[in-house]
C-alpha cells in the first residue's frame, strides 16, 4: 500500500491479486475524554481493525473538548475525574495518544471535527495536529477527497473509488437524519463513496445515478452515502443533549471491504455497531 498526498486528494495506491481483501474502518465522534465515551467499545472496534488488518480513517470530533472556559455546553460533572487539572487540554492530548499509540500503524488519517475547531477558534489550541504530531498519523482538513486506487499484480486491471467526506454540520436533523445532505452533496460534488459525521445518526444510502458509457449505453451506478455514529452515549444524562432534546445516537462506525472477485475489484460497507 502507498499513500501519498497529490493535490487536493490523499491517494492510496494498492496492488493485489486474486485473493486480494482490504479492510477499512471509518469513525466519527469518538468524544473519547468525554465521561459518556463508550469506551469499551471504542476499544473492540480497534482491536478488531487490528485482527483484520484494517486502515482506520477518523472524520472528526476525536475529541469531546467541552471543558475548557468559555464552553457553555458542558459542567464540572461532565468532566472526567483525572482531567479536572489546570492543563486541561494537555491533559487530554496526552492520555488519547496513551490510548490510540496502541493502533498508531493501522489509524490512516485523523481530520478536524467541529468540537476540535471551536477550541482552535477559542483557545487557539490544535488538538487535532497535536494528537496526529505525536502519533505519527496524517492529519486531514475538515472536509476532503480520498482516492482508493487498484492495479493487478499482473499488471492492468486498474480502478479506483473516490471518497468525498466532511465531518458535517447542522443540528441533530431527528426527523430527516440527514438523508436531504445527501442530495445536495450529490448534486455538488461527484464521488463514488460520500462520508459524513456530525449527527450522530449511523445510515447508509444509495443514490442511484444514470450515465453514458464510452459505448454510448445508458449505466445505472450507485454511489453511496455513509453517515457515521458516534461512541457518545449521552442520551437521558441530564446534560447538553438533553437541553436541545437530541434523539438517541447510533453507536459506532462503518466498514469497508474491498475485495478482488470476478476480474473486478468490489466492495460492500458494513456496520461497526454495538455489539
Amino acid at each position: 500500500m502507498i499513500i501519498e498526498r497529490i493535490n487536493d486528494a490523499l491517494v492510496i495506491r494498492m496492488t493485489h491479486s486474486g485473493d486480494f481483501e482490504q479492510w477499512f474502518l471509518l469513525m466519527s465522534d469518538e468524544h473519547y475524554d468525554s465521561k459518556h465515551c463508550d469506551r469499551e467499545l471504542l476499544k473492540i472496534h480497534h482491536e478488531q481493525a487490528l485482527a483484520r488488518g484494517a486502515k482506520i480513517l477518523k472524520f472528526g470530533d476525536v475529541f469531546d473538548c467541552m471543558g475548557g472556559k468559555y464552553d457553555k455546553r458542558s459542567g464540572k460533572a461532565d468532566i472526567r475525574p483525572e482531567y479536572q487539572v489546570a492543563n486541561y487540554f494537555d491533559a487530554i492530548v496526552e492520555d488519547a495518544a496513551e490510548f490510540y499509540d496502541k493502533y498508531k500503524d493501522n489509524i490512516l488519517m485523523i481530520t478536524d471535527g467541529n468540537h476540535e475547531l471551536s477550541v482552535q477558534q477559542r483557545h487557539e489550541i490544535d488538538l487535532t495536529g497535536r494528537l496526529t504530531d505525536k502519533l505519527g498519523v496524517l492529519r486531514g482538513k475538515y472536509s476532503g477527497f480520498i482516492k482508493f486506487m487498484f492495479v493487478h499484480e499482473a499488471g492492468g486491471g486498474r480502478s479506483s473509488y473516490t471518497m468525498y467526506y466532511n465531518h458535517g454540520s447542522g443540528g441533530n436533523s431527528p426527523v430527516t437524519r440527514g438523508a436531504i445532505k445527501t442530495n445536495r452533496r450529490q448534486h455538488d460534488i461527484e464521488a463514488d463513496l460520500y462520508v459524513s459525521g456530525h449527527i450522530h445518526t449511523s445510515m447508509e444510502i444509495p443514490r442511484p445515478r444514470v450515465k453514458l458509457s464510452v459505448s454510448h449505453k445508458a449505466v445505472l451506478y450507485e454511489p453511496e452515502h455513509i453517515m457515521l455514529g458516534t461512541y457518545k452515549n449521552d442520551f437521558l444524562t441530564g446534560g447538553w443533549a438533553d437541553m436541545k432534546e437530541f434523539s438517541a445516537p447510533n453507536l459506532g462506525g462503518y466498514w469497508i471491504r474491498f475485495f478482488y472477485k470476478n476480474d473486478k475489484i468490489h466492495h460492500e460497507v458494513l456496520r461497526a455497531k454495538a455489539l
